[in-house]
């Protein structure tokens, strides 16, 4: 009885997490219609120090000592995989606007997307953070920004329109712009890990 309980779950689970990835796909935020305030301090960056606790639910509360924003986390799904898990994980931003999926500061890999503007790509991760990639130089067909202070991370438009992300684990995020949304810039689930 259990262990059928478990497998309904388990399908219940794989089930939700595919309707909010074609969900993604399908709609789009317009970054004019989300405000970001204060946005140096959102989101989790590796330069700041952060006051950590444990809550109910297997949650987490941080308060980044920097700049007062309180930061709470869930891991709603996630399975093991080769390389990098499937996971959906959300955070909220005591100190943004931004409403995504969840509501109001919260924020998932759903969320992320690029805003792009002639001298400069803005990027709003996973985790509610803001990182503008700024002066574009031409490499070969390619364009390449500089990344921002505290993200370690090659950032490049390709000749064929798509934005790339390489990390230094050797993942990478492509973002694709929908020529058939002007101003929809959404993130593709698409990450390969070599």
């Amino acid at each position: 009885m259990a262990s059928r309980r478990s497998n309904r779950t388990g399908r219940f689970l794989t089930i939700l997490l595919l309707i909010f990835c074609v969900t993604a796909l399908i709609s789009c935020n317009e970054p004019e219609q989300n405000t970001y305030n204060n946005q140096g301090a959102t989101g989790i960056k590796p330069f700041w120090t952060y006051d950590s606790n444990a809550i109910g639910g297997g949650g987490k509360a941080m308060i980044n000592l920097w700049g007062g924003n309180l930061l709470v986390q869930y891991t709603d799904v996630s399975f093991p995989g080769r390389g990098l898990p499937v996971e959906l994980r959300r955070t909220y931003n005591s100190q943004t606007a931004y409403e995504g999926y969840f509501g109001r500061g919260w924020t998932s890999i759903l969320d992320t997307h690029l805003t792009i503007a002639a001298d400069k790509i803005t990027l709003m991760d996973a985790y509610g953070g803001i990182f503008e990639f700024t002066s574009p130089q031409q490499d070969g067909d390619d364009m390449k920004y500089t990344s921002p202070p505290g993200r370690n991370t090659i950032f490049k438009k390709l000749a064929n329109g798509t934005f790339t992300e390489k990390k230094k684990n050797g993942s990478t995020y492509f973002f694709n712009t929908e020529e058939s949304s002007p101003g929809c810039n959404t993130a593709t689930p698409a990450i390969t890990f070599r």
